[in-house]
């Protein structure tokens, strides 16, 4: 049904309309992709959990295969808390840079896009207070 409705628009085009047109696909066929990245941010962030537990801080991601990322008290012991105003925000505990001849691309890995991001901080402050100073004590 669509060539129907496509065909007598085309058949009106004369040659210098055509390369509008081509021009105007390209565009079309680079810009999917960008207007397709929030939604599967959208659809990641759903599938994503994030758990503190006296021991760990585990990321739960739960696409096409579970992947699950586990950190230790002294891998989030210095994590940097990232505001967006308000409660919402990052909790970062790494940040990786992967370099690929001249680009480079730098990733964030912590809890991401918190609404509310406090009790989490206090939450893993509460963790890193019961297992730094059994673990690294010096005395």
């Amino acid at each position: 049904m669509g060539l129907f409705l496509i065909r007598p628009v085309l058949s009106g085009l004369s040659q210098d309309n055509w390369a509008g047109v081509l021009f105007g696909l390209l565009f079309l066929y680079a810009a999917i992709p960008l207007l397709r990245a929030p939604i599967i941010a959208y659809r990641r962030a759903k599938r994503t959990a994030y758990v503190i537990t006296e021991r760990r801080a585990v990321i739960v991601v739960r696409t096409g295969r579970q992947e699950i990322r586990s950190f230790s008290p002294q891998a989030v012991s210095r994590y940097v808390r990232r505001s967006r105003g308000g409660e919402s925000g990052d909790i970062l505990f790494e940040q990786v840079v992967t370099r690929q001849g001249r680009h480079s691309r730098s990733d964030d890995v912590g809890f991401l896009d918190l609404r509310k991001f406090a009790p989490a901080v206090a939450a893993l402050d509460e963790m890193l207070a019961r297992a730094i100073p059994a673990s690294g004590s010096k005395s």
